[in-house]
């Protein structure tokens, strides 16, 4: 394991117990040298681990005795600590956010149900089972190129909690990135699927357009002291941008 790995789960076994740092150090363990992805099995047929092992890293990954919050809060803050040179646009951090789809196979795992896929080619079925996910990673640099560290990815489709919960895709990811705290200025960097007025009143967003767009300059959060107080900045056409 690298020094940047063992580091980050020093870090972490400073919050939770040591049993639990055995079993994720095992799961990062499995992640970096399986060759199938078979799940928990690979982990254990890649480590060489008895058969007892399996049922004993699916309690430490499922049990209630892990905080995700506190989790992804550290793994956040760990990020800034090891990557010091994000790269950064007009003083601002740059933050990448998309959703995703993963085929799955298991017909009782959570927040498994159909999804419709978008494509250009014949390559791909137009309906599959598995999870919609969205997920928001960190641009930092790394010698002549730039990398995105991810930060935080979770199911925003498939589990209900509640009836009443009518949030969209569009306000679950203005709530993944506010929860993630990030302590400087940034740039949410995203596809036209999120070039709404939700978004953009809701966070910095930059993404591509047609030529013929009117854009608006909107106040960034930091400016606006007032949540109810309408602010929105002048128009301009593209020629004047």
């Amino acid at each position: 394991m690298s020094p940047t790995a063992s580091n980050s789960c020093l870090i972490l076994a400073m919050r939770f117990s040591i049993i639990f740092c055995v079993f994720m150090v095992l799961c990062l363990m499995g992640l970096s040298i399986r060759s199938d992805f078979a799940g928990v099995t690979s982990f254990v047929r890649a480590l060489g681990l008895k058969g007892f092992y399996y049922n004993r890293i699916l309690d430490c990954l499922q049990g209630s005795g892990i905080d995700l919050k506190v989790l992804t809060d550290l793994w956040v803050r760990l990020v800034f600590k090891l990557f010091r040179e994000p790269l950064r646009v007009n003083g601002r951090l740059v933050i990448l956010a998309d959703g995703f789809k993963a085929a799955k196979e298991g017909r009782k795992m959570p927040g498994v149900k159909s999804l419709h896929q978008d494509s250009q080619n014949n390559s791909k079925s137009e309906y599959i089972m598995g999870h919609s996910c969205q997920a928001v990673s960190l641009v930092v640099a790394a010698g002549e190129s730039f990398f995105a560290v991810p930060l935080v990815s979770r199911i925003h489709e498939g589990v209900v909690t509640s009836n009443r919960d009518q949030k969209t895709l569009l306000d679950k990811l203005i709530l993944l990135v506010r929860s993630l705290k990030i302590p400087e200025p940034f740039y949410l960097v995203a596809d036209a699927y999120y070039a709404t007025a939700k978004v953009i009143k809701g966070l910095p967003l930059i993404q591509k357009c047609r030529a013929c767009t009117w854009h608006l300059f909107l106040p960034f959060l930091d400016e606006v002291h007032d949540a109810h107080q309408a602010k929105v900045g002048r128009s301009v056409s593209p020629s004047q941008a």
